[in-house]
């Protein structure tokens, strides 16, 4: 059997730049780029390693870090940010009671400067 990563990291970009070729507002390839999110968390579910008490050294993904927005994105129309924060939110609230959450298989962290005043004003 190969080795699976402990760990792995997806930067979400280019929501924009496929609604653009689409024809589609940005708000809408933000809303792709969120179901994409949902449905990359349902697939990696099934490379976990079963929960044994942990032991570190189980083959599997343990950790997916997702890097959503960067500083860069704060150039964007508040419109738009105020899309993609509600886009997070919603999913966020989505994966709330979510077996996969209830049960402790996935732990959602946020990382980042979450004390930005410009966080709160959205």
């Amino acid at each position: 059997t190969s080795e699976l990563p402990r760990h792995i990291a997806f930067i979400c970009d280019g929501n924009s730049r496929w609604s653009k070729r689409q024809f589609l507002p940005k708000s809408m390839g933000h809303a792709a780029g969120a179901d994409r999110v949902v449905n990359l968390i349902k697939a990696l579910q099934q490379y976990q390693p079963p929960i044994t008490g942990g032991n570190d050294n189980d083959n599997g993904i343990q950790y997916c870090t997702l890097y959503a927005f960067s500083t860069e994105n704060w150039a964007r129309s508040p419109q738009e940010i105020n899309t993609i924060f509600q886009l997070m939110e919603r999913i966020a609230i989505q994966y709330r009671s979510h077996e996969s959450i209830t049960s402790g298989k996935v732990q959602i962290d946020l990382l980042g400067n979450l004390e930005d005043e410009r966080v709160g004003v959205l």
